[in-house]
């Protein structure tokens, strides 16, 4: 991700290669009366290809420098850095760097050493720190992060819960920064930037910089974080960045943009990623969110959402868990949320590129793998969406004509507790014809759940509806679909945990729900989770539209 994992950007940098004035002097060149430059650089670097910058000695007419006792590399006065110009093994490595006098001899040696050992971490996309993000029993690290915090009280509440990102205000940073039980952690610091001033976010660097033991260090990256109408802060910390200046602070300092809900648009995420930012941090309420988090991984973006809520906030957590990578609110549970081991299954398509594959792998019960079959007669089609289409990137193809289904498997709610269940799902048609269902994800048959569409008969409108078959019966909890669009595909969620409301959200949002309340165990049964249909002896209620993302946890109260 940007500096914190992608190839770095490579400006000045080619001075490594571009502004050497011989490469490969003799040895024999030595004995000059300038002293040794002082150098300074990464003494653990997480990446592959560290830089070091030194001290410009008396008398100083240039400079020559290797790596590991190779070939000197001539450079002039005015180059006082160097990066290494190809990647390094892990281990240690040692620069040298020698300053020529005025008869173009080279004095003492000034020297670094510095231990390549990036982090490496299964499934750990994003983050590569040394502390363990809170990671989901599917293996994907979801880091919880309590959201704006002003003082060191905020701090200090941030790291008692255990949260992952702790984030400080810049106004008062040199002291917040020295505070002892924030420099004793791990957690990965986030820095608000709300002034775009050089002199403003130089201060912001300054600070880091003075404080390179504690923070923006190998293994503990610092996020600059600003809203989307103050990202010029953002644009000018990467020119800052990519300076002498700061050179040493440049693979550790990540930049996140923030969208409010209306803001987080496909044309917003492709120029955070060209501008060269590492995470795109949304509203929890954002439209289209499955796809946007889609187009950003496939841009090399990390993704954060904010403004989770207390109330229902732990439903979206769980569902968010697996496909974002942190999650911010006042929600005390967070960390054990993400945490918890109620996985039922989980199939995300969302990152394949085979369109002629015959199966496509999820993850069941406790993160077990499991393959869906696709492409073939009655089974839905794996196709991937260019970044304008209505779903981008992978997803499955459901067609009532051809009774296209997903078959997973016997995935039970388990006793004493509910079922919480998602789709990402874009729907061909919205407003059903007269007495018919049309099913996203159901496992019923007078018994189970299930997520569909129905038009009963008679005059009633179309309605969205999640069910639980509890005590004896149905229990049904709708939302119309008037306002549902064709052109763009909806997060849905429902949830049950055994005793209370039947929830129902589209796009983490219960407006318009008429929500129904139970007691009591889902009555399970003996067959199969079905993606774009009802199981049973009979399929039927096919499903029309596509759908890149399905989700089933077993639910109850913490």
């Amino acid at each position: 991700m940007g500096r914190g994992g992608r190839a770095l950007r490579l400006i000045p940098l080619a001075c490594a290669i571009g502004c050497l004035s011989d490469v490969n002097p003799r040895d024999d060149d030595e004995g000059g009366v300038v002293a040794a430059p002082a150098v300074d650089g990464e003494p653990r670097a997480d990446h592959r290809t560290p830089s070091w910058i030194w001290t410009v000695p008396d008398g100083a007419t240039g400079f020559r420098a290797r790596i590991d006792g190779g070939d000197w590399t001539e450079l002039d006065l005015d180059t006082t850095w160097l990066t290494a110009p190809s990647a390094l093994e892990d281990g240690e490595h040692l620069f040298e760097v020698q300053a020529r006098d005025a008869a173009g001899l080279a004095g003492p040696a000034g020297s670094f050493a510095t231990t390549v050992a990036p982090v490496v971490r299964d499934g750990d996309d994003v983050w590569r720190q040394d502390r363990t993000m809170a990671t989901s029993p599917l293996g994907h690290p979801c880091a919880v992060w309590p959201g704006p915090g002003a003082d060191l009280d905020a701090v200090h509440a941030a790291l008692d819960a255990d949260a992952d990102l702790v984030e400080v205000d810049t106004s008062d940073l040199a002291a917040v920064l020295a505070d002892p039980a924030l420099e004793d952690g791990d957690q990965v610091v986030m820095l608000a930037l709300a002034d775009t001033s050089d002199a403003a976010v130089r201060a912001v660097l300054d600070a880091l910089a003075a404080d390179r033991a504690h923070f923006a260090r190998a293994g503990r990256h610092v996020v600059l974080r600003a809203s989307a109408d103050q990202r010029a802060a953002l644009d000018l910390a990467h020119q800052l960045l990519d300076t002498r200046d700061y050179l040493l602070l440049r693979p550790y300092v990540r930049t996140a943009v923030t969208f409010e809900r209306a803001q987080a648009t496909r044309a917003a995420v492709i120029d955070a990623a060209d501008r060269g930012d590492d995470l795109v941090d949304v509203d929890y309420r954002t439209a289209e969110l499955m796809s946007l988090r889609a187009l950003a991984h496939a841009r090399g973006l990390g993704v954060a959402v904010h403004g989770v809520p207390e109330v229902s906030g732990e439903v979206f957590i769980a569902v968010l868990r697996d496909t974002v990578d942190a999650v911010a609110g006042p929600v005390a549970d967070a960390r054990a949320i993400v945490e918890r081991e109620d996985a039922l299954f989980f199939v995300d398509p969302s990152a394949e590129q085979d369109e002629t594959a015959d199966s496509l792998s999820y993850q069941g019960d406790g993160g077990d793998s499991r393959l869906l079959a696709v492409n073939h007669d009655n089974q839905p089609l794996l196709r991937v969406g260019q970044m304008d289409d209505a779903m981008p990137g992978g997803r499955l193809v459901f067609d009532p004509a051809a009774a296209r289904r997903g078959s997973l498997h016997d995935a039970d709610a388990p006793p004493g507790g509910g079922i919480l269940v998602a789709v990402s799902a874009r729907f061909a048609q919205t407003e059903l014809p007269d007495d018919s269902i049309m099913t996203m994800l159901a496992k019923s048959e007078h018994s189970g759940w299930a997520l569909d569409l129905e038009n009963p008969a008679g005059d009633e409108p179309t309605v969205m509806r999640f069910s639980v078959h509890v005590d004896g019966a149905y229990h049904y909890t709708t939302v119309p679909t008037a306002g549902l669009r064709n052109d763009r595909a909806y997060l849905i969620i429902g949830a049950y945990d055994g005793d209370g409301e039947v929830g129902l959200w589209i796009d983490n949002d219960d407006t318009g729900v008429d929500a129904v309340s139970a007691s009591g165990d889902i009555l399970n049964n003996d067959y199969p989770v079905l993606i774009g249909g009802d199981p049973g002896d009979v399929y039927r209620y096919f499903f029309a539209g596509e759908i890149d993302l399905a989700v089933g946890q077993s639910w109850a109260p913490l």
